[in-house]
Formats: structure tokens, C-alpha cells, sequence
């Protein structure tokens, strides 16, 4: 009777380590599918520190709790683990939301994505110096500095220098914006945007001008990458109304 016993325990003891195994392996597996392709989500994957990319460990850091995330839609963790406060003007998602309403972030959410679309989202062809579709999203004031040392003042001059770089350097992406409404907040007089940034590079003769802005010294044509990503938003004309509110800024943690 004990050697039956000794059997089935030894039995029970190797389908549990097969388990363990399998699911270990496919744990593995999608780690690596996930640094191709960061739309893929890997459960647990913050609390190993994966998704830090500036050289500090994040593991274990969170400010979910000054949001109103409650888990769905989901968002990566990594989106969390960046402080949202700047300065002492901030007021936290969970209490500016309560202000802003759901049908405002909603305007907001969708400013994003556009400005998003117009900047990144396009192919070297597309490109117009004098688009007007992203320069009705950018703030008449906007003041931008680039990684040259050249500096545009106003919605029209920046349009012409940004496009006119990515066509003068074939430059060609694609990117996505993914962003929630717990993701919004207010600092520095201004409605801030959280979101995660999805790109990939498919063509560009000035590889090294978009490692300096994004901050990556591995970046090649055909990777896919994803960081987080800021935008900064006022109004000139009616701070109470969201449909009059343009891009002033972009910050890539």
C-alpha cells in the first residue's frame, strides 16, 4: 500500500512541476513577443521592473491611486509608475476629473489622439509645411526647441519646420496614442494628457535626431518601441471650454 502511495504522490509532484513548467515558458515567451510588440500584454510583467527604460528601477512604484483608473480600459503599468505632480499648482486626476466630467475628457482624449496622428503618424509623402490640420491642433503661441538648436515660434512656423524636416529626411512612421480619462490632470497651468506612445520608425535618413528627442540610443528603422508620453494643453479663448483647447507641448518621460 505504500509503494502505491509513494507512486501517486511522485505522480501528483511531476504534473504539478509540468504545470509550473508550462506556464513559466509561456510567461517567457510572451516577455519576448512584448519587447517586439508592446501591445502585448504580459501579466506581472511591472513587478519585475520590465518596463523601466531610463535606467531607474520602477518596480514597485505606483501613483495609480491619484487617478480614477478602476482597471478597465486596460493600461500599461508603466503609465503609473512616472510622478504626475510637477509643481504645487497640481491637482490629481481623481479630483480634476470630478471637474472636467466624462464628456470633456472624452474632447480631450480625442485631441490627443489627433495631435498624435498629425505629428507621428504619417509617411514623408504625406507631409504639407503649411497642413492645416495640425495647425489648427497646435496653440497659436507654441514655442518648440529642437534637438539642432533651432527654435519655431507660433502654430505656422512649427508646422513648416516639423514637416519640412520629416520630409527633407524621408522620415516615415507610424504611431498610436493610447490614453483613458484617468489619465488626465492639471499642472502648471495647463490640462495634461498622460498616454502611452506606440511607434515604429519604417524610414529615416536622420536616425540620430529621433534617438535624441526619444530618448533611445538603440532606435533602427522597423523597431517597434513605446514610451510614455505627455501632452500639454490650454485655451486662450474659454479655459471652461475643451473644445477650444490646443497642443503647447509634448514630454516624453
Amino acid at each position: 500500500m505504500k509503494i502505491k502511495t509513494d507512486n501517486r504522490l511522485w505522480r501528483i509532484l511531476l504534473i504539478a512541476g509540468s504545470i509550473i513548467f508550462l506556464v513559466c515558458a509561456v510567461w517567457l515567451t510572451l516577455v519576448e513577443l512584448h519587447r517586439s510588440n508592446p501591445d502585448i500584454y504580459v501579466p506581472f510583467l511591472s513587478l519585475m521592473g520590465d518596463e523601466a527604460d531610463d535606467g531607474e528601477d520602477l518596480a514597485g512604484k505606483s501613483y495609480a491611486v491619484e487617478t480614477c483608473y478602476t482597471g478597465d480600459p486596460y493600461l500599461a503599468d508603466v503609465l503609473f509608475q512616472y510622478p504626475f505632480q510637477r509643481t504645487e499648482d497640481y491637482i490629481k486626476n481623481a479630483e480634476w476629473i470630478k471637474t472636467l466630467g466624462t464628456e470633456n475628457a472624452q474632447i480631450l482624449i480625442k485631441k490627443a489622439e489627433d495631435s498624435v496622428d498629425a505629428l507621428f503618424n504619417r509617411s514623408y509623402q504625406e507631409r504639407d509645411i503649411a497642413d492645416e490640420t495640425l495647425s489648427d491642433l497646435l496653440a497659436d503661441g507654441i514655442t518648440v526647441y529642437f534637438a539642432d538648436g533651432s527654435v519655431s515660434e507660433g502654430a505656422a512656423d512649427t508646422v513648416e519646420k516639423i514637416n519640412g524636416w520629416f520630409a527633407d529626411t524621408k522620415t516615415s512612421m507610424e504611431a498610436k496614442f493610447t490614453t483613458d480619462k484617468c489619465m488626465i490632470f492639471y499642472d502648471e497651468g495647463k490640462v495634461i494628457v498622460r498616454g502611452e506612445f506606440v511607434f515604429a520608425v519604417y524610414n529615416s535618413d536622420d536616425l540620430d535626431t529621433l534617438k535624441t528627442n526619444f530618448g533611445m540610443d538603440d532606435l533602427e528603422n522597423g523597431d517597434r518601441r513605446s514610451c510614455v508620453m505627455e501632452l500639454e494643453f490650454i485655451s486662450s479663448l474659454n479655459r471652461e471650454d475643451y473644445t477650444t483647447y490646443k497642443l503647447c507641448g509634448a514630454k516624453i518621460l
